[in-house]
Parts: structure tokens; sequence; C-alpha cells
């Protein structure tokens, strides 16, 4: 979905296209461990679009000869199409099931979205959250260390490292229709977006809201004012991201109505290798100590380690 300038400016990865009317596949080199190839770093999933089976067949085949010509550890696909998953060699592959995303039909516009298909108790939310005269802002580059700010307090309070904020930077400057909301309280900012658009859908690949300020569900706003802005710029969907299956996140997605969609990662390994696990005893310890960082700190290295989370 980013532009593979943004990959290389922000951390020099480099990218490479294997086949025509495919994406391309971005090359990871850590300073410790093996290779890794994905398609579609730091995002949900790639839109590989449509295309013959014999044709997708020869680009995974393409795919999975150049990690080995690479040495991979391991060759990530992020699909959301079920039918090709189907054409995947499953002695080659090893597909995880563990990510959703939702999809919102935004097309039907801004009156049947809030009467028919939104939630009661989303509605109520939203409601609750104007209650409070939150100001809306729409912009770029001036907005930038307030959406910053939020992401840098939000993703530590979760445990993850934050991107640098050079990686947003490269973002907004290369993707010249992006956009950034940033919602305020009492001109405190406490919640913020990163807004694209792309093939008539508007996406957040990056949000996050204060914690001490979910109580008065300013984040409620700040879906449905990304609802509002790709109604406005003629958007068929709103793409509300990854969620694990099954948990809180997901299920506060199907409130808004939309389509929950699986994700398939399909993983070509190396001989002795495993797909990364990221619910093990020693990642719960890295999470729980990442949380307890200052921020300030967490701003300045967490672009070392989330770098490398593809």
């Amino acid at each position: 979905m980013f532009n593979h300038e943004v990959y290389k400016k922000s951390y020099g990865i480099k990218c490479c296209y294997i086949m025509d009317s495919f994406p391309p596949l971005f090359i990871f080199k850590p300073l410790f461990g093996n290779i890794i190839i994905t398609t579609s770093p730091y995002f949900t999933d790639t839109h590989f679009g449509s295309h013959s089976a014999d044709k997708w067949n020869e680009y995974v085949l393409k795919c999975v000869e150049f990690g080995k010509k690479h040495k991979a550890s391991y060759l990530l696909l992020k699909i959301a199409q079920p039918d090709l998953i189907a054409g995947l060699d499953k002695n080659q592959f090893h597909v995880e099931h563990g990510f959703v995303k939702n999809i919102l039909d935004i097309s039907v516009g801004e009156d049947k979205l809030w009467g028919e298909i939104i939630s009661g108790k989303t509605r109520n939310q939203i409601r609750k959250g104007l209650s409070n005269n939150p100001v809306i802002r729409f912009g770029r580059e001036e907005l930038l260390n307030d959406f910053y700010n939020i992401i840098a307090f939000t993703q530590t309070d979760l445990g993850t490292p934050v991107h640098s904020i050079k990686f947003f930077r490269n973002i907004l400057a290369i993707h010249t229709d992006a956009r950034l909301a940033v919602i305020y309280l009492d001109g405190v900012a406490v919640s913020a977006a990163l807004i694209l658009f792309a093939d008539h859908t508007i996406y957040h690949p990056f949000a996050g809201t204060l914690n001490k300020f979910k109580h008065t569900c300013v984040n409620n706003v700040l879906y449905w004012e990304i609802i509002k802005l790709g109604i406005q710029n003629n958007c068929k969907i709103f793409d509300m991201g990854r969620s694990q299956k099954g948990s809180g996140n997901a299920r506060y997605k199907k409130s808004w109505g939309g389509n929950e969609i699986q994700l398939f990662y399909a993983y070509c390994l190396k001989e002795g290798q495993s797909p990364p696990q990221y619910d093990t005893r020693v990642m719960h310890c890295l999470t729980s100590a990442w949380k307890h960082l200052p921020v300030i700190l967490a701003k300045n290295i967490g672009h070392m380690f989330i770098r490398y989370i593809v």
C-alpha cells in the first residue's frame, strides 16, 4: 500500500519487482539473523489484483525462487483473496489464519449508514463523543507532531515499538493525498489517524486515542469523521484494518456494520525455520517491559525494532 520510496527513504529497505502487473517484494536484512522477504510491510494485506491461475502460479513460483536465492528465513505473502490461497502448494507454504480485517461499504451514504447499518450502541457512543465538543482537524505536516505524540503514547501503552517520525513524514511527502486527522478536547490532542486513499477505498493504517480520554468516546467520533471524509472523496469502502480473530477490537469493528474478511498469511519457510511467534512467554515479557518505557525513549529507539516487524 505504501509507495516503495517510503520504505527506501525511511529504512533503506530494498524493493524488487519480479513480475509485471504484480506487487513487488521487500527485502529486510536485520543486523542479526536471517533475511526476511514480504509483500506490503507494515500493512494489513496486499492487493494482488485479478489474474489467471497460471499467472498467479508463475508469480508465486518466482517469489519462492527469489526467497531461496536470497537464503531468506521466510517469504511472507499477505493475502485477503481466498481464491489465491487455493493455488498455493501446501508442501511449500504454511498458512496462518489468526487475523481478520473489516470492510465497511460506505457507498450507501451517510444517512443509510447512520440509520440502518451502524449499531445503536455505536451511534450512542458517537453522540457521547460529540457532546464533549471535540475539535476535529484534517491536515498534513502542520498536524504531524500532534499526530505522532498520540501514536507514540498509544503504541507504547500497548507494548509495541513506534516508527520514527521520519517514517510518517516520508509517507506525507510521497503520498500527496494522504491526510492526518487529529481530535482536540479543550485544546489537547487526544485522538489521531493517518488516512490514505487508493482504489476508491479509504484506509487508516495508523490510529490511536490516549487511554485517559477513551471514556469520552472520541475514538468513535474519529471513525465517524473518517467515514464522512471517505464519502466526501467518493470512496466506496472504508478498510478498517486488521484485528486478531475473535478479539475485542474485531468485535468493536463489527459494531460499525462492516464485513469481516479472513486474512491468509502464507509463509514459505527455509528448512528448519518456523513462522514468527508473537504469543509466547518471551514476547509477553518484552511487551510488558516496553509498556514501562518513557515515551521519549520509545520514540528514539522504537524504529530500531518495529522496522523488522513486517
